[in-house]
């Protein structure tokens, strides 16, 4: 009753990672927030992680992917790369393990630069973007 009234994106990761005895019961139920709130990338993540725990790697990938789409997170990556290893899909499994590195490289080096750096940055990719 805590996860509905809140649906905090703490919450709901640890809601898709417990273990359950009744996954088809679980992913039915966070199905059916999804359905109020498609757009929201921690549900999608929530439930991906819940479909691929039910080995239905179909529905499962289709959760990561529109939660990537939404909001790109080290995890989601991750489990995307993953679960594309479990379907046979190395090529595309390595590939989303390498943007996943990149993009926590580039999370990471965001994180380091003080504002001012990164403001010139900004700055110049303007105007090298604009005088081309």
């Amino acid at each position: 009753k805590a996860l509905k009234a809140e649906q905090s994106p703490e919450l709901l990761t640890l809601y898709g990672g417990l273990p359950s005895t009744q996954g088809e019961q679980q992913l039915a139920h966070i199905e059916k927030w999804v359905e109020k709130d498609p757009d929201y990338p921690e549900l999608l993540f929530a439930a991906g992680l819940i479909a691929k725990r039910c080995e239905i790697w179909g529905k499962a990938r289709d959760y990561f992917e529109r939660s990537l789409a939404k909001k790109p997170v080290a995890a989601t990556y991750i489990e995307l790369a993953s679960l594309l290893a479990q379907m046979g899909e190395h090529q595309a499994s390595s590939e989303l393990f390498q943007q996943g590195l990149q993009f926590t490289a580039e999370q990471q080096a965001a994180q380091a630069l003080p504002a001012p750096v990164i403001q010139r940055s900004v700055n110049n990719a303007n105007t090298s973007a604009t005088s081309v």
